[in-house]
């Protein structure tokens, strides 16, 4: 089962938001690590967990999403 801890999904969606807003990855996880998020985190880390399709509730197999997941997603396809 997936839990969804709301403090964390509310600044996973701030940084999405922000990131589509034309905000730097190095600012984000700046931010991020401002946030009392629960680890330190790297720009590397910060974009692979905004591309990362889970966070629409999407599962995938080898990079390809294959399926609707089972989980509630933090972020909306679009």
């Amino acid at each position: 089962m997936i839990t969804i801890v709301p403090h964390d999904a509310e600044i996973i969606c701030a940084l999405t938001d922000r990131y589509l807003a034309g905000e730097s990855l190095w600012s984000l996880t700046r931010w991020s690590d401002d946030n009392e998020m629960d680890k330190t985190w790297r720009t590397s880390t910060v974009r692979t967990m905004l591309c990362n399709p889970r966070m629409a509730g999407l599962r995938t197999h080898n990079g390809v999403v294959v399926a609707q997941a089972v989980w509630e997603p933090i972020l909306p396809i679009e």
